[in-house]
């Protein structure tokens, strides 16, 4: 089972984390070990995980069991256990629930978990930590509406559960609401967006390997469900002295940004997203779609991601794209329908369909362009003039916008293009 992570941010906030105590509980289970590694404190994004010697690619870093994991799946202390594992709301989502059990063990003095949480972040760069200077300053962005539903959703669910809990008897289910905020509810959904996991089908947070920082590479975190151990190995070669990163896997800025606090420049991984809906007795174009590989979400609705980095590949599924969507009656009238799917799937369709495609593709670009209602060279004079009175959460909020408006500018410059091969700049200028 491969695995996906996140990071230490550099301006999340600990309280004197106590590294050693976190290793002693750690290496208290035989199955724990950290070759070559230990934790570092002063690099660009924070905390991170140094070699110590000469680490080659392929070469086992780290392996922790199951046990040593907080999973959504785990059972609810015993008080209260019957209340919140038959309670829909916790039931439905994971991400409530495993939240809830993060902060369960936060507050108990007993928690086995104690030395772990005692290192996480006080506060994270997220969403939820966005003033309301940085949450305006997504407005005129097609992700405002991803962060006020994200707000909305999470909000929902604490006063539901404040209110279910008050319903139940506070001190029947082991929750106090001296404790259960919104400050440390929401503390806690950051905490899950920045490093979880998922186990056996099951959001889970992962001591010490959670300390590894992101870079562009592959997946080499697998879990062994036999075994029950997590196993992670070096992506490539480390030096001694240097930081150790792994790959988180495939996430856009808007995704670190507002989930994990952070920006990654030239993040291989970036793309703009949009979607586009077909009449369900369009069953010749569905039918096209789902044979290059575009995923049917239900009621005709199909997914165009414009990826920063282009190349033949992603080119040629995008002219493929348009070319199905603006495919008509009259284009394949007296064709059989296996010699349709043949021609349009080629790289050179014989179909007259090109000049209605890059109409459609350049109306849809314009659309999605106009959603950006900002200039790209506002946003470059404040990354590139680097503010010293910005936030980081502020800059990381210029960067995603700017990068996204280049994404969108590039796609929209070039709509006729993308219908023959590539033949110039495949990429957003940086």
């Amino acid at each position: 089972m491969k695995l996906r992570g996140s990071r230490f941010k550099k301006a999340e906030e600990t309280v004197k984390p106590d590294w050693e105590a976190l290793k002693r509980w750690l290496e208290k289970d035989p199955a724990f070990k950290a070759d070559g590694l230990e934790i570092g404190s002063k690099f660009e994004e924070g905390n991170g995980l140094v070699a110590t010697r000469n680490i080659k690619k392929g070469e086992a870093l780290v392996t922790l069991s199951r046990k040593q994991m907080i999973c959504a799946s785990d059972p609810f202390p015993e008080l209260g256990r019957k209340v919140m594992e038959e309670d829909p709301l916790l039931k439905t989502f994971p991400n409530f629930s495993l939240a809830m059990k993060l902060l369960l063990h936060k507050h108990s003095p007993s928690s086995s978990f104690a030395p772990y949480i005692k290192i996480l972040p006080t506060s994270f760069n997220s969403m939820f930590e966005f003033s309301l200077e940085e949450i305006q300053e997504l407005l005129g962005t097609p992700f405002f509406y991803d962060v006020m539903q994200a707000y909305k959703n999470t909000l929902k669910a604490y006063c539901y559960l404040f209110a279910m809990f008050g319903q139940n008897g506070w001190n029947q289910i082991g929750v106090s609401p001296r404790w259960f905020t919104w400050q440390e509810f929401s503390w806690g959904i950051s905490c899950l967006m920045s490093r979880q996991n998922l186990i056996r089908s099951s959001l889970s947070l992962i001591p010490f390997w959670d300390l590894f920082n992101h870079s562009p590479g592959q997946f080499t975190t697998f879990f062994d469900e036999t075994e029950d151990l997590l196993h992670c190995s070096a992506m490539r070669d480390f030096p001694k002295g240097q930081q150790v990163f792994i790959y988180y896997g495939e996430r856009t800025s808007r995704d670190l940004v507002l989930q994990s606090g952070f920006f990654l420049q030239n993040n291989p991984d970036d793309s703009i997203k949009s979607n586009m809906i077909l009449e369900l007795s369009d069953a010749l174009k569905i039918d096209i779609l789902a044979s290059a590989g575009f995923k049917h979400h239900g009621s005709g609705r199909f997914q165009i991601e414009l990826r920063h980095q282009l190349n033949e590949e992603s080119r040629g599924r995008i002219a493929t794209f348009f070319r199905v969507f603006a495919l008509q009656p009259s284009d394949v009238e007296g064709k059989a329908k296996e010699e349709v799917k043949k021609d349009i799937l080629t790289s050179t369709s014989t179909l007259p369909t090109d000049e209605k495609a890059i109409q459609l593709a350049t109306r849809v670009f314009t659309d999605i362009s106009e959603q950006y209602k900002y200039s790209a060279q506002e946003l470059k004079k404040n990354v590139e003039g680097k503010n010293v009175d910005a936030t980081d959460r502020m800059m990381n909020i210029w960067k995603l916008k700017l990068r996204e408006k280049e994404i969108i500018t590039f796609y929209l410059d070039r709509a006729s293009a993308l219908f023959s091969p590539l033949s110039s700049s495949s990429e957003p200028e940086k």
